[in-house]
Order: C-alpha cells, then sequence, then structure tokens
C-alpha cells in the first residue's frame, strides 16, 4: 500500500473513532437527561434499576387497567345472560299460550301397553265449542284404539263452570284405576276430580257398552 492511501485509510478510521465518540456522548447525555442527571450522580445500575422500576409499574398499571376491563366485560355478559334468559323464558311462556296439547308417540305405546291386558269402554267428554280439547281428545283417542279400548265421545258444556285440564272420575273401580296407573307411567297429567255436577248440555255419539269411567277434557291451562 503506497503513502497515500495508507494516510487516506488512517484519516477515515480518525473519523470513525470521533463518530463514535460523538454518538457515545449523546447518548450518556440523554440518559442523563431522562434520568434527571442521575448518570452524574449515581452508578449506572442504579440507573438503570429505576428505569426498570418504571417500566414495572407503567407494565403493572396496565395489568390492572386490563383487567378492571376485563371485569366489566364480565359484568356487562353476565347481565346479558341475564336479560337473555329472561327473555328465552317469557318465549317459552307465551309460546305455551298458544301451543296446542299433544301426546307423543312414546307416551301412546306406553299407555296403551299397560290398558290393552283388558278391554274397557270409557266416556270420553270434551268441552263443546273448544278446538284445543278437540284436538287433545283425538290424541288420546290414539291409546285408547291401540289399546282396544273403546271410547265414546261426548260434547258438553256448563253455563256458570268451565274444565279445565284433563280430568279421570268415576267410582274406584278397575278401569279408573287402570287408567290412572297407565296414564301417570306415561307422564300424562291428570287429576281425579269430578265435575260438580252433570252437564248442563251433552251430545253424545255412537255409544255402545256402558262405560265404566269418565275422561273430561277441558280447556287448556296457561301458564299463569
Amino acid at each position: 500500500m503506497d503513502a497515500s492511501a495508507l494516510a487516506s485509510a488512517e484519516s477515515w478510521l480518525y473519523w470513525i473513532g470521533i463518530a463514535r465518540l460523538i454518538a457515545t456522548f449523546l447518548v450518556a447525555i440523554g440518559v442523563a437527561v431522562e434520568f434527571g442527571g442521575e448518570w452524574a450522580s449515581r452508578p449506572f445500575e442504579k440507573v438503570v434499576a429505576k428505569a426498570r422500576e418504571a417500566e414495572f409499574s407503567r407494565l403493572n398499571t396496565e395489568l390492572g387497567n386490563a383487567r378492571a376491563a376485563i371485569a366489566k366485560s364480565e359484568q356487562e355478559t353476565a347481565k346479558a345472560n341475564e336479560i337473555a334468559a329472561t327473555a328465552r323464558a317469557e318465549q317459552e311462556r307465551l309460546k305455551q299460550l298458544v301451543i296446542w296439547r299433544t301426546l307423543t308417540d312414546k307416551q301412546v305405546d306406553d299407555a296403551a301397553a299397560k290398558l290393552s291386558a283388558k278391554k274397557q269402554t270409557v266416556l270420553l267428554q270434551v268441552v263443546a265449542n273448544d278446538p284445543e280439547a278437540m284436538y287433545f281428545a283425538g290424541q288420546l283417542s290414539r291409546i285408547f284404539n291401540k289399546a282396544g279400548w273403546e271410547a265414546t265421545p261426548s260434547a258438553v258444556s256448563w253455563g256458570d263452570w268451565l274444565p279445565l285440564g284433563l280430568g279421570i272420575s268415576g267410582p274406584d273401580n278397575e278401569t279408573v284405576r287402570a287408567l290412572h296407573s297407565a296414564f301417570e307411567a306415561a307422564g300424562i297429567k291428570f287429576e281425579a276430580a269430578i265435575p260438580p255436577r252433570k252437564p248442563d248440555m251433552s251430545i253424545d255419539f255412537n255409544r255402545g257398552s256402558a262405560p265404566t269411567a269418565t275422561l273430561l277434557v277441558g280447556s287448556k291451562v296457561g301458564p299463569l
């Protein structure tokens, strides 16, 4: 390498060294300004420790804010779930007001299986002018048809009394006991209630053998 090239290289190295010194000096000034001049008065480790402490404090503050936000979100979610549950319950209540009573195939099969051991005749009374009650009476007829029982239909009404739900009445005999047992096993709700008196109006259809029990299909009981 000739003298001029060597001189040029030395010049570059010199200026690079100067630049590094200036950069180091600027960093030192920045640290001193950031920490209130502690660079000159405290060891470097103390300055770093304070910076770490400040960073931890900032992170703890952010963590606390995040936890508070999560707690608030959970409260809002719980409140929203409560409102949704109330709305679903009200929707179900309203649906029960309009949905017609029906029996599942399993209920029909279970009740018919218990009744089919001995054929009987029953009177199937239905409150007059109530389409839903007539529909439910048709559901009950499925049981009797499958069990081989005879169910004589009858439309009835009282001037000052409206039967509700399903009632099974009659003397304490084998037929009544069999109906109670079969309907309880199938999960069909009923009451062993006797009407206050005979119907003011009664229209019987296709009466054959004398019935030994009476099923009274009243109007649907809506949810309170």
